[in-house]
C-alpha cells in the first residue's frame, strides 16, 4: 500500500502522542513534514528525482531579405513566416550588412506569429538596408517549471558529449562567434523574463542550432509540497522513515521542547539519510570511462 501525506502525518501526530482532530497542531505537523521532505530532496541529485524533457532545436528562419534602420528597433520581412513557425520573440536576429557594428547579435522583443515586422529590444546598430541577409536563430530554450538543476544534456551523432560550461563562457562564446551547427556546448542562464525567478529557467546553447536537432536533457525535478491526504512524495518507499524520523526531531524540538526526544529521534533521521545515500550511490555509480591516449587526443577534437 502506498505511503500518503496523511500516512506520515498520522505516524508522527501518534508519536508526540496528539490527536490527529488537534487541528491547531496538525497544521504545524503538515508543515514539519514538507519541510523535512524539502531538506531530504535538496541534499543530493536522488535518482527518484531525475526527470527527462526532449525538444527539438528551432530551424533559422531566413526566408527573403530584410529591412532595417540604423537608430530604430523595427524590421520588416520581405517573406511573411507561417503561422506554424510561432512567434520569433527571444530569438537571435543576425544581419549579413553589418559592419559597423561586427558580429552584433540582435535580440527579438516584439513579434507576433505569421507577421512580417516586428521590434528589437534596442536600436539597430548597424548601417540601413532594405535588401539585407538576414538569418533568425533560437539558440535559448525554456526548461520544465518544475526543474531545480541540470544533470545531463543529450545530442546525437557524435562520439563525445556536449560540452557543460559555466554562463560566463557561453557569453565569451556568444560574443565573439556566430557559428551555427549542431549543439556542442550548454549551459542553465537567467529566465524566461530576465532576472524573474518566476518564470522558466533558460537553457542555452551554441553552436546557433540551423536545423531542427533532437536533444534530450535530463534535470532534477523540484519535491512538490504534499497537501492533500492521498498526496504521495516522490520517494523510494524505504526511505519514507527518513521523513517520518526527521519531522520527529523537529517536533519535538520546536513544539514540545524535548531535547532528549529530538536528539534521538535526529540520530534516526540521519542514519535514514545515510542509508538513502548509499542506495543512490549503488544505483547510480558509473565504472571508470576508458579515456584516450594523449597521443590520440587530436583525433577526437571537433567531433
Amino acid at each position: 500500500m502506498a505511503t500518503t501525506f496523511q500516512t506520515i502525518w498520522t505516524a508522527v501526530m501518534n508519536r508526540i502522542r496528539m490527536p490527529v482532530t488537534n487541528t491547531a497542531e496538525l497544521v504545524k505537523v503538515k508543515q514539519i513534514v514538507n519541510d523535512v521532505y524539502r531538506d531530504i530532496c535538496m541534499q543530493e541529485d536522488w535518482y527518484w528525482l531525475i526527470k527527462r524533457h526532449v525538444f527539438n532545436t528551432a530551424s533559422a528562419y531566413d526566408a527573403g531579405t530584410i529591412t532595417v534602420t540604423e537608430g530604430s528597433t523595427a524590421f520588416t520581412l520581405s517573406d511573411t513566416p507561417t503561422t506554424g513557425l510561432g512567434s520569433f520573440v527571444g530569438r537571435k536576429l543576425m544581419v549579413s550588412a553589418g559592419t559597423q557594428d561586427s558580429l552584433a547579435v540582435q535580440r527579438i522583443a516584439t513579434h507576433t506569429a505569421a507577421a512580417a515586422t516586428g521590434l528589437l529590444d534596442l536600436e539597430y546598430t548597424n548601417p540601413s538596408s532594405s535588401t539585407a541577409g538576414y538569418h533568425v536563430y533560437q539558440d535559448e530554450y525554456d526548461l520544465p517549471t518544475d526543474f531545480v538543476s541540470l544533470v545531463d544534456f543529450e545530442r546525437f551523432g557524435y562520439q563525445l558529449p556536449a560540452r557543460p560550461i559555466g554562463p560566463q563562457d557561453m557569453l565569451a562564446l556568444k560574443g565573439n562567434t556566430t557559428a551555427v551547427g549542431k549543439p556542442q556546448a550548454y549551459t542553465v542562464l537567467d529566465y524566461d523574463t530576465t532576472g524573474t525567478p518566476t518564470t522558466q529557467r533558460q537553457l542555452w546553447v551554441h553552436p546557433y542550432p540551423d536545423k531542427a536537432y533532437r536533444t534530450e536533457v535530463y534535470y532534477r525535478r523540484q519535491a512538490t509540497e504534499m497537501i492533500s491526504a492521498e498526496d504521495e512524495p516522490a520517494m523510494p518507499e524505504n526511505g519514507l522513515q527518513a521523513i517520518i524520523h526527521g519531522a520527529l526531531e523537529a517536533c519535538f524540538s520546536v513544539m514540545l521542547a524535548d531535547d532528549t526526544r529530538s536528539q534521538f529521534w535526529g540520530r534516526k533521521y540521519v542514519e535514514d539519510v545515510n542509508r538513502l545515500a548509499t542506495q543512490h550511490r549503488e544505483k547510480t555509480g558509473q565504472k571508470s570511462r576508458i579515456a584516450p591516449l594523449d597521443s590520440h587526443r587530436g583525433f577526437f577534437k571537433g567531433r
